[in-house]
């Protein structure tokens, strides 16, 4: 009986010092880092039938991917104020693409590229909704997608890399 009641403690011991253990928590540092992995291209055509914007190139080149970020991060970071639509050639979208393991995508971040009939280039982050998205793509089309994303916090760059290679 002695051992019966000595086995019944050991184990309500036992028990209990497994219910009070803290649980191994996983540490944030460990988690996958959010890698870009691609950036897609796409362009607003007015001699095209295709939905607007249309993919124009799709770039998953590491090298070329870090490079086009740092060109990113180097542009001006002075606010400016951009051409008028009159003067304004081209209207790029800039769709970056992340990745953790496991994950095909975590995280996209947006950017919209102009640049005007002089050869000057600017950029801006923005939120991607529907508004951006044209059936055939003209002046009013061009009027509606610069008002829709504001004419603040715009920056001066260079050309980037991932266009002109």
């Amino acid at each position: 009986m002695r051992k019966s009641i000595l086995l019944v403690q050991m184990l309500l011991c036992s028990m209990l010092l497994i219910s009070c253990s803290v649980p191994e928590r996983t540490n944030q540092g460990n988690e996958p880092e959010e890698v870009l992995s691609g950036i897609n291209i796409s362009i607003y055509n007015d001699n095209s039938i295709k939905p607007q914007p249309e993919l124009f190139d799709v770039e998953s080149e590491a090298d070329l991917l870090s490079t086009t970020v740092r060109e990113i991060e180097n542009a001006d970071p002075a606010p400016v104020t951009i051409p008028t639509i009159d003067e304004i050639n081209r209207i790029l979208i800039l769709e970056f693409t992340y990745e953790k393991k496991g994950e095909t995508t975590s995280k996209t971040d947006y950017y919209i590229m102009i640049w005007d009939n002089s050869e000057k280039y600017y950029i801006k982050k923005f939120t991607m909704t529907r508004d951006f998205y044209y059936d055939k793509y003209d002046e009013r089309a061009k009027e509606k997608i610069l008002q829709s994303v504001g004419s603040d916090n715009w920056r001066s760059i260079l050309p980037l890399t991932i266009l002109t290679n």
